[in-house]
C-alpha cells in the first residue's frame, strides 16, 4: 500500500511512497510505472521533489537509512544522506533546489547542501522556505518561529 503521494512540478511524474521497500513512480502521459528499491524492508515516510528543472531528483525519507535523493529518470540513487530521524518526519527542497530540509519533531531540522553535501543542524521541528530560497523559517520546539538566512 501506499502511504502518501505527490506530483514532480512540471506534472509529469507522481511519486508514491510505500510501506514496504520502495516508492512507485507512475508517469501518466504513458502509463508507465517504475519503482525504485530504497533499502529493503524499511518503511518510506516522506518525500519531496527538486524544483530543478534539468532532473527529476526526488528525495525521500526511510527510518533507518536517512534521506536517498534519486534521478527518477534512470533509476539511479544519487546520495543517501544518513539521519536518524523519528516521529513525523518532512523532507523539503528548498526553491532553488540547492538545499533539502529533512525535519522531525523530537529530533531537529538537518539541512543538507545538495551540491557540498554540507550539513547543518537547526534546532526546531518543522521548516518553511522563502520564496527565493534565502532564508528558511523554523518552528522551534517552543512553538516559535526563527528565520535562518541561507
Amino acid at each position: 500500500g501506499a502511504f502518501g503521494m505527490k506530483w514532480d512540478h512540471q506534472g509529469r511524474y507522481l511519486a508514491m511512497v510505500c510501506y514496504c521497500d520502495s516508492v512507485k513512480i507512475w508517469t501518466p502521459g504513458t502509463g508507465a510505472l517504475t519503482t525504485l528499491t530504497t533499502q529493503a524492508g524499511y518503511t518510506n515516510t516522506c518525500l519531496d521533489w527538486s524544483p530543478d528543472q534539468g532532473m527529476a531528483v526526488l528525495a525521500c525519507y526511510d527510518d533507518e537509512h536517512g534521506v536517498q535523493m534519486w534521478n527518477v529518470e534512470t533509476g539511479v540513487c544519487l546520495h543517501t544522506i544518513s539521519i536518524k530521524m523519528g516521529a513525523r518526519p518532512s523532507v523539503k527542497f528548498s526553491p532553488s533546489g540547492h538545499h533539502v530540509a529533512c525535519a522531525v519533531d523530537d529530533a531537529g531540522v538537518t539541512v543538507w547542501d545538495t551540491k557540498t553535501g554540507v550539513k547543518d543542524r537547526v534546532e526546531g521541528r518543522g521548516v518553511e522556505w522563502s520564496k527565493d530560497g534565502e532564508k528558511m523559517a523554523v518552528l522551534t520546539h517552543q512553538g516559535r518561529v526563527r528565520v535562518v538566512d541561507m
